[in-house]
């Protein structure tokens, strides 16, 4: 088999792996200085760091004293629970939390595409998730460590679990209501 017909055989496929390359590499730019580090992020940084450390959700006012204020987190435990997780392997750090943050975004990407391409097609869904990645709040502020991106990931997981992924069966209805809770409790 040659090359132009592998592609023109997995033309989807090939269009969806150039458009996160690309997308990578957009979010990459600027990745620690813009946008700039905010209150929100900061919030977002200590709930995972101290669940990380004490196994406790909450910001830590006094030293190793954890309290949870729905005023101060505003977010439920997805993420703050998974940047733990990667603050635990690689140590906490505010390039993991923004690698956190722009996996999700490359995933909401990446299932968006998956979607559009079964509902309409191959190229509906290009045009789709061109216009969606040009698309400046999602690029520049998606990369924040904010909840929204896990929420925008875990929807559109859903989404696609729920009208592909076996419909009709029991692992469909737990997968899907998985992600669902996931997108609910972020």
């Amino acid at each position: 088999m040659t090359w132009v017909a592998f592609i023109k055989k997995n033309i989807a496929w090939v269009v969806l792996a150039i458009v996160l390359i690309g997308y990578g590499f957009l979010i990459a730019d600027n990745f620690l200085t813009r946008p700039y580090l905010w209150l929100d992020e900061g919030f977002k940084m200590q709930l995972g760091r101290n669940f990380a450390e004490f196994g406790k959700i909450g910001i830590q006012f006094l030293p190793g004293e954890v309290s949870y204020s729905i005023h101060n987190a505003s977010t439920g435990w997805v993420l703050p629970a998974s940047l733990a997780v990667f603050f635990k392997i690689f140590g906490t750090d505010f390039f993991i939390g923004r690698l956190v943050a722009s996996l999700y975004l490359l995933g909401f990407v990446a299932f968006s595409y998956l979607f559009l391409w079964r509902v309409w097609g191959v190229r509906e869904a290009i045009l789709g998730i061109l216009l969606l990645i040009s698309f400046s709040p999602l690029y520049a502020n998606g990369k924040m460590i904010l909840a929204e991106g896990p929420s925008l990931f875990y929807l559109t997981a859903a989404l696609y679990s729920y009208y592909f992924f076996k419909p009709e069966t029991k692992w469909n209805a737990v997968l899907s209501g998985l992600l669902f809770g996931l997108f609910a409790a972020g």
